[in-house]
C-alpha cells in the first residue's frame, strides 16, 4: 500500500469502512491534556527516567495490548494495527533503522494508562525501526475524552538508549484519524460507547505543527480495513537526522 504524509491523508481508502473523509472545523480552543507522562520524565521512584524503568518493565514490545507485567486485563477494542516509517527529510527513499519509537494512547473509554489509570500499564510501548525505517505495534482504536480528537501520541529518537535522555528526542507529535473512520467505529463496536457522546461533542482542526520545525506537524494516518473486525494505520514520519 502506498503511504502518504501530511495534509494528503485525508480520506478512508478502505471499501470496508467506505466513509468520506469529513472537512474540518478551526477549533475554538485548545483544551489541555490530561497527565500522559513522557519516557524521559522520572519514574514514580525519583531515581531513574520512565523510559529505563519501563524497559525493564517490558515497554520494550511490539503488542502494546496487554499490561506491561503480563498480569490483569489488557485493553479491550478494535484491533489496530499501527505502522510508523521513519526517513530522513528530504529523501523519502532512505529509511533510518535502528530508530526508537515510543507511542502511547488512551483506551476505548479514552483514559490513558499508567497516570490516568494507575491499575493498568497497557497501550504503551518502544519498537525500533528496521532496515526498510518501519516499526509496528499491535493495538486498538483509541478512545477519545473531553477536547480531544482521537489521536496516537509519539516520539522518535536516533536509537533504544537515548530514549532515556529527554535532549536526545528528535520529534515528538500525534497521529491523527478521519473524523468519519472514528465516528463509523465507535458506532459499530459497544466498547466505545463511552467515547461515541464525547466525539459528537468534539470541535475537529487541521493537522499543524511548529513554524520553526515543520516535521512535527500532526498527521492523519492513511488507514483501512473494517469498522467491526480490525484496521490498519500508517504514516510515514521525515526525520531531520
Amino acid at each position: 500500500m502506498t503511504e502518504q504524509t501530511g495534509s494528503q491523508r485525508t480520506f478512508l481508502r478502505t471499501p470496508a469502512i467506505g466513509i468520506p473523509f469529513l472537512k474540518r472545523k478551526l477549533p475554538l480552543r485548545v483544551p489541555r491534556e490530561p497527565v500522559a507522562p513522557y519516557p524521559h520524565e522520572l519514574s514514580l521512584t525519583g531515581k531513574s527516567s520512565l523510559a529505563n524503568f519501563w524497559a525493564r518493565s517490558g515497554l520494550l514490545r511490539q503488542d502494546i495490548r496487554s499490561n506491561m507485567d503480563n498480569q490483569g486485563l489488557g485493553a479491550s477494542g478494535l484491533p489496530l494495527d499501527l505502522v510508523i516509517r521513519v526517513i530522513r527529510a528530504g529523501c523519502e527513499q532512505e529509511p533510518i533503522p535502528g530508530a526508537a519509537v515510543y507511542v502511547w494512547h488512551s483506551d476505548a473509554n479514552g483514559e490513558y494508562s499508567v497516570y490516568g489509570r494507575n491499575d493498568v500499564t497497557y497501550l504503551r510501548g518502544i519498537g525500533v525501526t528496521g532496515s526498510d525505517g518501519r516499526v509496528q505495534f499491535k493495538s486498538i482504536y483509541p478512545g477519545t475524552y473531553h477536547g480531544r480528537e482521537p489521536h496516537v501520541h509519539f516520539e522518535v529518537y536516533r536509537s533504544l538508549n537515548e530514549t532515556q535522555a529527554p535532549s536526545k528526542c528528535l520529534l515528538r507529535s500525534r497521529i491523527l484519524f478521519p473524523e468519519a473512520v472514528s465516528r463509523e467505529i465507535y458506532k459499530s463496536n459497544l466498547m466505545y460507547r463511552r467515547s461515541v457522546k464525547t466525539f459528537e461533542g468534539l470541535v475537529f482542526g487541521k493537522p499543524g505543527g511548529s513554524v520553526t520545525n515543520p516535521s512535527s506537524s500532526s498527521q492523519v494516518a492513511l488507514v483501512s480495513g473494517s469498522a467491526r473486525k480490525g484496521v490498519r494505520s500508517s504514516i510515514t514520519v521525515p526525520i531531520l537526522f
